[in-house]
């Protein structure tokens, strides 16, 4: 069954979409939306560089995830690894907690698979889309643009086929098996 995510696609210029994770690699996916017409909104995980360089660009920063669920309907993680990903989105202070129901949260965080589908699944109970979508090449090309990633092959193709601002391949991945 194809899942159909709400109208908070990452991509369209003007929208209001969430970085968290401002790294080597966020700091260049946030620059690329930047220059696509995004208004984009941070939230600092470690360190201030890449945030200070997004907001001198342009983006907005907030303290408290609960402040950015209230400007954002889409969101991107950046992280390090799937313990900073729970961090940010499962409590009471989480983002599962104060997004707007039907909001998209992107993890580009390369994770483990059993704690990517624990998230999906408590994100469900928040209607909230989660989308496993770890990215791949350098923290250069994420300024440039050109990264790339795989989605999972339930989601609806023409949501995804946005996402093209933050990647130059996007390829559909299917649940396997290793036998």
């Amino acid at each position: 069954m194809t899942e159909t995510l709400s109208t908070a696609t990452p991509g369209k210029v003007g929208q209001r979409i969430d970085l968290i994770g401002a790294g080597r690699m966020g700091t260049g996916t946030g620059i690329s939306l930047l220059r696509h017409g995004t208004e984009l909104h941070i939230k600092v995980n470690r360190t201030r560089v890449g945030a200070e360089r997004l907001a001198g660009m342009g983006a907005h920063e907030h303290t408290a995830l609960s402040e950015l669920a209230r400007h954002v309907s889409a969101v991107v993680l950046s992280l390090p690894s799937s313990c900073e990903v729970e961090e940010v989105c499962l409590g009471q202070h989480g983002l599962f907690a104060h997004l707007p129901r039907h909001s998209l949260i992107l993890d580009c965080t390369t994770s483990y698979h059993a704690s990517t589908l624990t998230l999906a699944e408590q994100a469900k109970k928040h209607a909230l889309h989660f989308i496993d979508a770890p990215v791949t090449r350098s923290p250069e090309q994420a300024e440039q643009g050109p990264l790339s990633t795989a989605f999972p092959s339930n989601i609806n193709r023409t949501k995804t086929d946005a996402f093209g601002l933050l990647t130059g391949q996007i390829g559909y991945a299917f649940k396997t098996v290793l036998l």
